[in-house]
């Protein structure tokens, strides 16, 4: 049985690492430039639209998101590259 990929609307980001963004159910949707793409949770609502706010995206996300313990990550289908 394949793992069923997730709808996700990814928005463009100006970052030197990430190339796209998605934020769906508490998850957080990560596109690298290198085209791999990672789920982050759980991650609320408020923090991806901070995280989209931020100076420098790849530093907030760095900082907020990779070194908080309580946030898990997989790699995710839910992007495919063009």
């Amino acid at each position: 049985m394949s793992e069923e990929k997730p709808i996700v609307l990814f928005r463009d980001v100006t970052s030197n690492n990430i190339k796209k963004l998605g934020h769906k159910k508490d998850t957080l949707f990560v596109v690298f430039h290198n085209e791999s793409c990672y789920e982050y949770f759980p991650v609320s609502i408020q923090d991806y639209e901070k995280l989209l706010g931020a100076q420098s995206i790849g530093a907030h996300f760095h900082n907020k998101i990779v070194k908080n313990k309580s946030i898990k990550h997989k790699s995710s289908k839910a992007y495919e590259p063009s």
